[in-house]
Parts: C-alpha cells; structure tokens; sequence
C-alpha cells in the first residue's frame, strides 16, 4: 500500500514530527516529578534517554533506512519472524497508539480547565472536559486527512510555540540543582513515575509507518532521530531544573500544574504563555500520533484482518480517511479515563511491541545479511541481540511495579486486549483459507 502519492515529507519537518510525537514539551512530565520526587525524578529525566531512547532509535534507523516501507516495524516484523508475530506487533502497536492519542485531548482540556478555574473560581465539569477533548479530536482528525505534509507544517509551527514560553522561563528564573539525597524506590515511583518518563520518551518509531510518504528514508530517518533525542532530553531537563527553586514540593507536581508553576517561576505572563504552549502541544503530540497510528488499521484492512474498506485511499489527499475516521472514534473513547490509569497501560504495550521490533533486527541481520543498510548499529551481531534488553528490563519493572501497587485486576483489561489480537488474526486467517478455497483474493501478506 502506498499513501501520500503527491507532496513528501523532508528531514527537518520529520524531526519536528517526531518531537512532537514523542514530547511536544515537558507538558504530561509532571507525575514524574510527583511520584518519584526531585531528585530521582531528575535522575529518570537523564537516565531514560539512554536505556530507552536510545536503544529504540537505533534499532528505528538501520530498520527504517534498510526497508523503508508504509508500514514500518510491521513490514519488519513480518518480514524476519513471519505474518503472525508482524501481525500482533502491529496490534499491540496499534493498542498503544489508541490510549496515547487518548491522552493528549486529555492534558488539552485538564490545561485549559485549570485555567479557567483560575479565571473564573468555578470548577469545570466532567462533561465540559470530554467535550474540549473531542473537539480536539475533530480538529486534528481533519488536518491528518488532508495528510503528510499539514501535519509537518503543523509541527514545524507548533514546536515554536511550545519551545519559546519554556526558553523565557529558564532564562527569567535561572537553573537551579536538585539535591539527590533521600531517593525512595517505592512501587508508586516505579509504576507511575517510571511510566511517566517513559511515556514521555515514547514513539520514536512510529513514524516508520508513514516511511513511503518521506522524502529520501535512507537519510532522513537517521538524521531525524539524531536531531530529536538531544533536542526532547534538553527541553524536558532545564524546565525542571528551572521550576524546582518555586516547586520544591513533589506534591505541587501534578498533570496540568506547569502553568501554574511557570508563573511562580517567571511571572504570569510567562505562565500565561506556558499555558498556550500546554495547547499547542498536546495538539501537535495528538496530531502526529494521529499520523502514525492511523495508518495501522489501513494496512491490517490490506492484508485481510479488517474490512477490506478501510484501506480506501481519497484520491485528493491520498490518505486513508476511514482508517483515521476509526482511530478517531476509539480515540473519543477512551477519553474518559484518568491520566496516571493510561500512562501505565501505554508503557506495557509499547514495550512489548518494541521487543519484537528488537528481535527483528537481530533476526534480518542473520537472515538478510546483504540487505543495504544505509545506517548500521554499530558492534555487530552481540549488540543486534542485547539492544533491547534495557528496554525489556524497564517495561517488566513497570508491570511488577503496577502489579505490586494496584494488583492483577487493574492490568486484565490490558490483558484481554492482547488476547484479543489473537483472535483477530485466527479470524482473519480463516477468512483468507475460506477464499483461497473458493477461489477467490484472500488478501493475503505479500
């Protein structure tokens, strides 16, 4: 399936793209600092790039850049290990994407109903906020299906605004060093707080999926990342580090209190404008997220898991707007939920489906070897194998963590929703046999 035939994506709108689908700002870092305290909430904020991000980029470039494809890691994935570990890659791919789309309409309308509360004295209701949030929704759903390029546009605008409220406020309020005495590794910190850092250094390959719409992937994918792992670490770092001599109490950390804490910080005009920047970025993550996501059920509808419509692309924007349609829908859904509920669940998924993305370049390396890769992990066939096992470390701390916290019950939802995948692709696998038999196109995986 090919998307996007007309104008593509160049190398700096996709490193904009990627920050804004990966951080979009410090914006949703606030329960790090809450459940884990300053100073190990400091020390996550450094340490994550490194056993997280890094990792995952890596492995995102030799693959992006060898076998640049609409359908990223799922082409990987299907291509090293076969249609059924590629197929539930995707799905617990696609799972993630569902609850972290879900989050940004979320943070945009808990930003601007404390606001308003602030204004007005008045608290907003729940019903106001699903409202904004699905108005939101809307918004972004209608720049996504005009494709590619509005969505680059898009974050190119909006990474400056949400960069340049948080650029006064360092150099207004200064940089001040957290004290690293008294850190407690308690299982809030590493359930929540631990998902919350991760969450915020999540997705950097997501955007793979949309690898046929970008102009030359060999290099555009590599130099991207590389752009925007330094770029997220130092604009998530120095407005911490400049809001803890105001916000020196992990309780003032909470989602939505960056505004709040900008101002004792730098003054309300500055905390007004963080405040633009927390709507601009939540609108920038859910559009770019929109972007990968999307084309998800797209692809599953090509090969015979979905119904065969949702793989329609309009003629105009060459964008399959059933396909996000659908993501939209789910995404209203699951706006209903709390925020530290939904960060947990999206580490888990997002971790699992990373693992089979690891697995797969260890395994094209040893099947593909004259495969060209325009961009090569370093080290060999030992680092190929061992890149991914920080990640795996961390999404089984944070599953324990959960686990020992909330106890089994809160995580059989996630659970049953990977279960489920199993039985999409049995169906599907049924549907193509029965065709076959009748002679008909089952759609089969290329």
């Amino acid at each position: 399936m090919k998307f996007g035939s007309a104008k593509k994506l160049t190398m700096l709108p996709l490193a904009l793209a990627t920050f804004c689908l990966v951080s979009g700002g410090p914006h949703g870092l606030e329960p790090v600092i809450g459940q884990s305290g300053i100073g190990l909430g400091v020390l996550l904020i450094l340490i994550a790039p490194i056993v997280w991000a890094l990792p995952i980029s890596l492995m995102t470039a030799e693959l992006s850049s060898a076998i640049p494809e609409e359908g990223g890691f799922y082409v990987w994935v299907k291509r090293a290990m076969g249609p059924g570990p590629g197929f539930m890659c995707a799905w617990l791919s696609w799972l993630y994407s569902i609850v972290d789309a879900a989050l940004y309409p979320l943070l945009f309308a808990t930003y601007l109903s404390k606001y308003i509360e602030s204004v007005t004295g008045h608290p907003v209701g729940t019903a106001v906020k699903v409202l904004v949030g699905i108005g939101v929704i809307l918004a972004m759903t209608a720049v996504n299906i005009k494709g590619i390029v509005a969505v680059g546009r898009a974050a190119t605008i909006l990474t400056v605004l949400i960069i340049f409220p948080f650029l006064l406020m360092v150099v207004k309020s200064g940089l001040s060093m957290p004290s690293f005495q008294g850190i407690h590794l308690t299982p809030k910190a590493l359930s929540v707080g631990l998902a919350a850092v991760l969450w915020n250094y999540t997705g950097w390959d997501n955007l793979s999926t949309v690898a046929g719409e970008v102009h030359d992937p060999q290099r555009s994918f590599p130099r991207s990342l590389a752009l925007s792992i330094p770029l997220v670490t130092l604009v998530y770092l120095f407005p911490v580090l400049a809001a803890i001599r105001v916000a020196p109490n992990p309780d003032a950390w909470s989602e939505g209190s960056w505004a709040g804490i900008a101002a004792k910080a730098a003054g309300p005009t500055i905390g007004s404008f963080v405040l633009l920047a927390a709507l601009a970025a939540t609108s920038a993550m859910f559009g770019s997220q929109m972007l990968a996501s999307s084309r998800i059920p797209a692809v599953f509808a090509e090969n015979g898991y979905f119904p065969r419509g949702l793989a329609a692309v309009n003629p105009k924007w060459g964008t399959p707007v059933r396909s996000i349609v659908l993501c939209a829908v789910l995404y209203a859904c699951f706006s209903w939920f709390s925020f530290t509920e939904l960060i947990t669940v999206n580490t888990i998924l997002y971790g699992l489906s990373v693992v089979f993305e690891f697995v797969a370049l260890a395994l094209l390396r040893e099947k593909e070897p004259e495969l060209v890769r325009p961009f090569r992990v370093p080290g060999g066939m030992p680092v190929a194998w061992l890149l991914g096992l920080a990640p795996l470390v961390l999404v089984f701390v944070v599953t324990a963590s959960s686990i020992q916290e909330d106890g089994w019950l809160k995580q059989m939802p996630t659970a049953v929703a990977i279960g489920l995948g199993f039985v999409v692709y049995a169906i599907g696998n049924s549907r193509r046999m029965a065709a076959s038999f009748r002679g008909q196109d089952a759609h089969a995986p290329r």
